[in-house]
């Protein structure tokens, strides 16, 4: 289990990941906040209800936003 603790972000800086919401795959502007050697722990914001919410992806699911 050594490998599969999180590590935490320094500083988190914007990225973009890809998220299943409902029943759709969509692209969201997120933080990471956490990682380990296959997953991102992200934070982003729902915009249609203004609520911040957090999860796991993959990580080849999230990309450095420009």
């Amino acid at each position: 289990m050594e490998n599969c603790r999180p590590t935490d972000f320094p500083e988190p800086r914007p990225v973009y990941a890809w998220i299943r919401y409902l029943s759709k795959a969509i692209r969201v502007q997120a933080h990471p906040t956490a990682y380990t050697r296959t997953a991102v722990k992200i934070r982003f914001l729902e915009h249609m209800i203004k609520t911040q919410r957090e999860g796991w992806v993959w990580l080849n699911a999230v990309t450095p936003a420009p």
